[in-house]
């Protein structure tokens, strides 16, 4: 499934998605415009949901965005919410430049500024930005995106025969996947409630009205927890 930013409504871009055959739902998104879910995975014995997070910008819009500082804000979320996000520019880089008088060393730094930059707590997710001419090409990429992570398609397979080292998954990525497992947690509110609480013990033993403090954590949100940790 598709989630499309209430914003993206005004473009094109949801109509040509519905015409080449992706299922999409609109409804406020806290971070990107457009997020792709697959299905459900076990990690280290927790259940979470494969996302791909995808920030559309024209390419006025992006010049724009790195002049007043905007950009940055975007990317950080972005970044610290995802382990997978695209940047994605459509219209011609080349065009703009010239018309808002901006030098190509101006430009490539920003953008490899987009990729590399760290995010809170030293944890980051990949970004990586594209561009496209037309807001079709765009569309296909999204529909090529949705078709790999709705299918599970999305693994790297090594094509050697040598051993592969495995890494061990970071104390904290874990508890996070956990938390991310909740009922109504999407990612945003599972970072928030991972760094409000130390430890899952205390964010099991959390009363309401603790959780209710974390941004983003409404009243019906924090009864469904209450209720679900009183459960088990």
């Amino acid at each position: 499934m598709m989630q499309v930013d209430t914003h993206e409504t005004r473009s094109k871009l949801p109509g040509i998605l519905k015409k080449i055959g992706v299922p999409t739902t609109v409804l406020p998104l806290d971070v990107g415009d457009y997020v792709i879910s697959g299905p459900s995975k076990s990690v280290c014995g927790s259940v979470y949901y494969e996302e791909v997070c995808n920030e559309l910008k024209s390419v006025e819009d992006y010049l724009s965005s790195i002049r007043s500082g905007h950009l940055n804000n975007e990317l950080f979320q972005m970044s610290c919410a995802y382990d997978n996000s695209f940047l994605i520019i459509h219209g011609s880089i080349d065009r703009a430049l010239v018309h808002r008088k901006i030098k190509r060393s101006t430009y490539y730094h920003y953008l490899a500024g987009c990729v590399i930059h760290e995010a809170d707590e030293g944890e980051r997710g990949s970004i990586s930005v594209l561009n496209f001419e037309t807001v079709y090409d765009t569309a296909l990429f999204l529909k090529t995106i949705h078709d790999l992570v709705t299918k599970n398609q999305i693994s790297r397979e090594p094509t050697t025969k040598k051993p592969i080292k495995k890494h061990k998954i970071p104390s904290s990525k874990q508890k996070l996947f956990t938390i991310q497992s909740l009922p109504s947690i999407a990612s945003i509110r599972a970072l928030r409630l991972k760094s409000a609480f130390p430890t899952l013990k205390d964010l099991v033993n959390a009363e309401k009205e603790d959780l209710m403090k974390i941004e983003g954590i409404g009243d019906i949100i924090a009864e469904s927890l209450y209720k679900y940790f009183s459960e088990k």
